[in-house]
């Protein structure tokens, strides 16, 4: 069995970014777990865990997604917190976009299904994830922080071309991901 997902990688430009934000919030003295700035992505779906024969067919359900939606803009604009603001535990940049993205979940949600994966219930909140809280500690600071920041963060916009899926090898100082497919959207 290998833990799977399915996800969008995101420009080093738009890491570099990421990366500027990541600093800004070590500094508030959090007891957090921030995610390494080289692995953040956009998750499209987690499949948990899938037994390895079923990893030639799920590139095959990601290729043929791909090919019927083409490329599409996106940009990272808003930082906020799951559950929410006032009561973080998880930290991430929000992204925006013209539907493209939406349409790639959809027909993504319908190769899964043929395979038969189970539909989300949970409803699609794009986002990428920055940190995990630990603990309360500084959790006020942390409101405030998302609070002013939050919205005023600078639009960072890049064009979605690829999708991948994802083996996720956890480990003591946090996951490791393995591409396993790769798929060229509109192709």
């Amino acid at each position: 069995m290998i833990r799977a997902f399915i996800a969008i990688d995101v420009p080093q430009d738009v890491k570099n970014h990421l990366g500027s934000v990541s600093d800004a919030l070590a500094s508030l003295d959090l007891d957090a777990r921030l995610a390494p700035v080289s692995s953040i992505h956009l998750t499209l779906r987690f499949l948990g865990n899938v037994e390895e024969s079923r990893v030639s067919g799920l590139g095959d359900a990601i290729r043929c997604c791909a090919r019927q939606v083409p490329p599409f803009p996106l940009a990272v604009r808003t930082l906020g917190a799951f559950p929410t603001r006032r009561r973080p535990r998880i930290v991430w940049a929000g992204v925006t976009g013209d539907g493209g993205l939406e349409r790639l979940h959809r027909v993504l949600g319908l190769e899964l299904q043929k395979l038969g994966f189970d539909r989300e219930r949970k409803k699609f909140r794009p986002h990428l994830t920055l940190l995990r809280l630990k603990s309360s500690r500084n959790r006020k600071r942390l409101s405030r922080f998302l609070d002013q920041e939050g919205d005023r963060t600078r639009p960072v916009p890049f064009c979605v071309r690829q999708i991948h899926l994802y083996e996720s090898r956890l480990h003591s100082r946090g996951a490791r991901h393995l591409k396993l497919a790769t798929a060229e959207l509109g192709s």
